[in-house]
């Protein structure tokens, strides 16, 4: 079945239909155009449309539409689509942002768009040198911080949101209410008192500390007593159950790649992200362009990531060689990208664009 017809037939709001009806651009993206997909890859589709006159000039807005044959609770199969198109307004915004994801749209070769209207995305494409700038170095570089802090943070917080569901069974077990009802440590300073005062006190203290090490207490602004898990704040009066079912959905839907963490001690998708963040931030400041299919060495290098080939010390290693090779390129290019985007050109090309195309659909006569 034709792609746009397939997304067609799943169309259940009034803003997919919509999105469809005026998308100008609609691409292949992820790993199916870099060249590092797998067989057991699914596919990831972006795209942009022309919201209509009422989602600007009215109250509605849209800003992105989403379709997806996978669920909530599963990893998308390579017989799965994740589409998400967005407005032409919100692409501009994160375009001149520099944002990684969306300046890699510049340069999607024709054969990976799955439906485009020449006229309005090469306005788009041609007009490239107005979004990039400087900017360039301190998002790609920012965004593969990002990746590298949850490859190495994955795992942990995976396993202590486990221990926390298991804390709270067991209180649900033994029929307590709230929060406060479990024996945590240090939730009342007469329990803490108490345990302090005596040789098996202190022991139960070290034991506790052991088994809830990843619990913070905290202090509300209102001074009542809290905990901190996962960055999260449960007040000691919340219904245990509550709390239960939130954090058993987030174990539970934790992310299909968490065979990846037990096998290879990290998650090889972060880490090979990491690497083309690198790899097409440098190619930007250096040669203002990126190339889809990735360059053969540097996509066997992340499929090699993505076996499990290399050590998570030897990928960190790595990462860290790649901050002077930036810093470096960013000295070079000074003089070659300007520090900002020309918001102004972006401003006008965004309005030129919108008019034009609400003249070529018969939204609004011409003026």
């Amino acid at each position: 079945m034709d792609f746009m017809k397939r997304l067609q037939n799943s169309v259940t709001t009034k803003e997919q239909q919509m999105a469809l009806d005026n998308c100008i651009g609609l691409f292949v993206t992820g790993s199916q155009l870099y060249g590092t997909s797998t067989p057991s890859s699914d596919w990831d589709y972006e795209g942009v449309f022309v919201e209509t006159p009422e989602y600007i000039l009215g109250n509605k807005s849209c800003d992105e539409v989403s379709f997806s044959t996978g669920n909530d609770k599963s990893r998308n199969t390579s017989e799965d689509i994740d589409c998400k198109l967005y407005s032409l307004r919100k692409y501009f915004s994160l375009a001149q942002q520099n944002n990684p994801n969306k300046v890699e749209w510049f340069f999607i070769p024709n054969e990976k768009f799955m439906f485009k209207n020449d006229k309005y995305w090469n306005m788009i494409a041609d007009n490239q040198s107005i979004f990039l700038s400087l900017k360039l170095k301190h998002s790609f570089s920012g965004y593969a911080k990002s990746q590298e802090h949850k490859l190495v943070t994955k795992k942990k917080r995976y396993e202590e949101l486990k221990s926390f569901r298991e804390v709270l069974a067991e209180g649900l077990h033994n029929h307590k209410d709230t929060i406060g009802d479990l024996d945590l440590l240090e939730t009342h300073e007469h329990k803490k008192y108490h345990r302090e005062t005596d040789t098996v006190g202190i022991h139960h203290v070290k034991r506790m500390k052991e088994k809830y090490h990843f619990i913070e207490y905290k202090k509300t602004p209102e001074d009542t007593d809290s905990i901190k898990v996962d960055n999260k704040e449960y007040n000691l009066g919340m219904p245990i159950q509550r709390i239960y079912d939130y954090v058993d959905k987030e174990v539970e839907t934790y992310g299909g790649r968490l065979d990846y963490v037990k096998d290879y001690g990290y998650d090889v998708k972060f880490a090979a992200h990491l690497f083309r963040l690198y790899f097409e931030g440098l190619r930007l400041l250096r040669d203002g362009n990126l190339i889809f299919p990735m360059p053969e060495e540097e996509v066997k290098f992340m499929m090699d990531i993505k076996a499990g080939k290399h050590r998570l010390e030897f990928l960190l290693e790595q990462s860290k060689s790649w901050e002077p090779i930036f810093e470096e390129a960013y000295d070079e290019n000074k003089a070659k990208l300007p520090h900002s985007p020309n918001h102004e050109a972006i401003d006008k090309l965004q309005q030129n664009m919108i008019i034009d195309y609400w003249i070529y659909k018969g939204y609004i006569g011409e003026y």
